[in-house]
């Protein structure tokens, strides 16, 4: 078993100077042999990437005759919308988006727009090639409402907050700049060293500017219950966030952040 964990970890350092691959710390339990074979996925998908040509995904799914959305009926959408997914599935592509779309410019997305898309096939076993709406419509304005409320809710809510990918390297919280993320978790602990735990029960956007060189500005209104260490009652709290934010290469990071919690 040790020498096998030892061959894994001799691959993992072959694929990092060949491939330019990174791994995080993952599962300790995981079989060396499951791993490995991980390992050995990783290699054919590269090198199927470097011998076969692109092809687009309609191409890759058989040419399907699709209906374009102008000649379905209404009627007709949802189950067209469930037929094109499953066969997208049966080629292992899987298709969905991070905010809400309507079935017809869902429909019209993956019958126009993901069909010229061009990929390498491959037949790994459990790999699936993954796509988004927003890849190809990006919507800011509600990827900037989902990052800085979950930021808001969670460091409320989490004191061992441990989700540092929407802050930027260098974060300026309640006035305090923080480049260090140890720094600013041991801040964050103090924060809420009053409390046994926080309960956030309503976040509201009051207030959205879209910048014009990706950055943004939101308030958001957080209504919570805040459970003092020691007692049995719970303390209505607010906080109004101010949270400034920058677009690095398509990822909103906090990069200021203010959290005033009060009582109602």
């Amino acid at each position: 078993m040790e020498q096998q964990r030892q061959a894994v970890e001799v691959e993992k350092l072959k694929i990092q100077a060949e491939l330019g691959a990174f791994f995080i710390e993952g599962n300790p339990e995981l079989p060396p042999d499951v791993e490995m074979q991980f390992l050995h996925h990783i290699r054919s998908f590269h090198q199927r990437m470097e011998d076969e040509p692109a092809r687009k995904v309609f191409d890759v799914i058989g040419q399907p005759d699709l209906v374009p959305l102008k000649d379905l009926e209404p009627k007709d959408v949802e189950s067209s919308l469930r037929k094109l997914r499953s066969l997208l599935k049966r080629h292992n592509i899987a298709v969905d988006s991070l905010h809400e779309v309507a079935e017809e410019e869902m429909y019209r997305f993956m019958t126009e727009d993901l069909m010229q898309q061009e990929v390498i096939a491959h037949d790994i076993p459990g790999m699936k090639m993954c796509f988004t709406y927003e890849e190809f419509h990006p919507n800011d304005s509600e990827d900037v409402v989902d990052a800085a409320t979950q930021v808001a809710r969670d460091l409320l809510q989490n004191p061992d907050y441990e989700q540092w990918y929407h802050f930027a390297k260098i974060l300026k919280f309640n006035g305090l700049t923080f480049s260090r993320r140890k720094d600013l978790k041991r801040y964050l602990t103090h924060f809420s060293d009053a409390y046994f735990s926080i309960e956030v029960q309503d976040v509201r956007v009051t207030d959205l500017q879209m910048g014009d060189s990706g950055s943004a500005f939101i308030k958001i209104l957080i209504t919570c219950k805040a459970f003092p260490k020691g007692k049995t009652t719970h303390t209505g709290m607010k906080a109004n966030a101010r949270i400034h934010l920058t677009n690095d290469d398509g990822w909103w990071m906090v990069d200021e952040m203010e959290l005033p919690l009060v009582k109602k």
